[in-house]
């Protein structure tokens, strides 16, 4: 006679076997469990809220890139939603939108600043920023701006971005002709920044 046990591993096979040949019937039957347990389910989470979240950020604590990916898939799988649901809060609230673009602007310059260059001029725009630090004519560190020595805005090798405030930019811009060669335009720069 079989024990309780190997009774209880046969009839889990046959589960599995039920619902790999089963799905639909399966599916309707754990929509309705979970309709069915759902006051109950969240009784369960207002009761034992803190030892709910403990164990959420231990388990986070040991897997954090497990949750970075599971987050991202969740992401990238309600993305769509995701924007609309961002694009409606903002018609819905253009003050809290100002104030919040307004608080980060105030808090978080030098990234703003960063993003813009990355943005206009790519990744070595923000190198020659680091570089710098100021400009290059006046040593002004404020209202600062990337000038492309051979005046190719789509020449954006490091070696041929400076930095310079806009005042700087504008008189080196009204200074220098545009119709003349590269090498020619280096040294006219190099004399106007040596002055």
């Amino acid at each position: 006679m079989a024990s309780l046990e190997e009774k209880r591993k046969r009839h889990r096979d046959y589960m599995k076997q039920w619902v790999r040949n089963h799905p639909h019937y399966y599916k309707e039957y754990m929509h309705r469990y979970y309709l069915a347990n759902k006051d109950k389910r969240r009784q369960y989470k207002q009761t034992h809220r803190k030892e709910i979240n403990e164990r959420q950020k231990k388990y986070a604590k040991a897997n954090p890139n497990e949750i970075k990916a599971l987050r991202r898939k969740t992401y990238y799988k309600n993305r769509e939603k995701n924007i609309r649901y961002t694009i409606d809060w903002m018609r819905r609230n253009p003050e809290k939108v100002k104030l919040n673009a307004t608080r980060y602007r105030l808090t978080h310059p030098k990234q703003i600043h960063e993003s813009f260059l990355r943005y206009r001029h790519g990744e070595n725009a923000v190198r020659a920023s680091d570089r710098d630090k100021t400009c290059r004519k006046c040593r002004c560190s404020s209202r600062l701006d990337i000038h492309h020595i051979d005046m190719d805005k789509n020449n954006n090798n490091l070696n041929n971005l400076i930095l310079l405030c806009k005042d700087c930019h504008r008189k080196l811009h009204a200074f220098t002709i545009q119709q003349i060669s590269t090498e020619q335009k280096i040294n006219l720069l190099n004399r106007w920044l040596s002055k």
